[in-house]
């Protein structure tokens, strides 16, 4: 179950780190949250407030084919 969170402080953030070749996603919008979970799966972390969802984040290598879906689809913005 995910916090209610006001819409002007939902956010995702994608950062692409060429150096390390890993892709990070980060979202507190549960909608957002939800979609990436059916695509890619499980979060490498979630973070928790009162026993509920804040938000979301996953980290994987740029390889993941994965990761090239998801950059290929729109799934984050609609």
């Amino acid at each position: 179950m995910w916090n209610t969170i006001p819409r002007e402080e939902q956010e995702t953030i994608i950062n692409l780190d060429y150096l390390d070749k890993k892709i990070s996603l980060y979202t507190s919008k549960q909608s957002v949250g939800n979609r990436l979970k059916k695509k890619i799966g499980n979060p490498t972390k979630i973070n928790y407030s009162n026993n509920k969802i804040d938000s979301v984040e996953y980290i994987m290598p740029m390889s993941d084919k994965r990761v090239r879906s998801l950059l290929l689809k729109t799934i984050i913005v609609r």
